[in-house]
């Protein structure tokens, strides 16, 4: 809880060499669960095994969209070397709320860490709550139910619709 807001931080594994098909898709599916279909703020620190672009396209799937989320993701390299090369990916990186993204000050690579082939990734944020935009649900107003429209259906017995229009 930072002051009021809570936020989840969540870390993952995906499976190597499938993208998002698969158990990888069963992984944000829980995701889209545990944070409410992205009403709770939430980061996902993962070693995702495919490009950033690769979790934008989300398999065909609207994942970011559902869940009010972005990939972020660092510019300063790769963040995975492969292990007889000079090569590597970026594959280690965020998905996280919307709303948090005016929080992220920074995002490192570092590169001194005790196992491999990954490096470490670090996310600094901001501590500007007031930055954060969650929904909430306004409790103190009512809805007035006798506003609500209902269907109407045509008297020619026929079961057509006819258009409703708004008060």
């Amino acid at each position: 809880m930072m002051h009021g807001i809570a936020v989840l931080f969540l870390v993952a594994y995906f499976k190597c060499s499938t993208g998002i098909k698969g158990r990888n898709v069963d992984l944000l599916t829980r995701v889209k669960h545990i944070t409410r279909d992205g009403a709770i703020p939430f980061v996902l620190g993962a070693d995702f095994n495919c490009t950033k672009e690769e979790v934008e396209e989300g398999g065909g799937f609207p994942w970011l969209e559902w869940l009010q989320a972005k990939v972020v993701a660092t510019t300063q390299g790769v963040t995975c070397k492969a292990k007889k090369t000079e090569e590597g990916s970026n594959i280690d990186f965020f998905v996280m709320s919307t709303s948090l993204e005016a929080l992220v000050d920074s995002i490192t690579i570092i590169r001194e860490v005790p196992w491999g082939p990954h490096f470490a990734v670090q996310l600094v944020m901001r501590a500007r709550l007031d930055l954060i935009m969650v929904r909430a649900l306004d409790m103190g107003s009512r809805i007035n139910t006798a506003n609500l429209l209902k269907p109407r259906y045509s008297d020619d017995g026929g079961g057509e619709a006819v258009e409703v229009k708004r008060k």
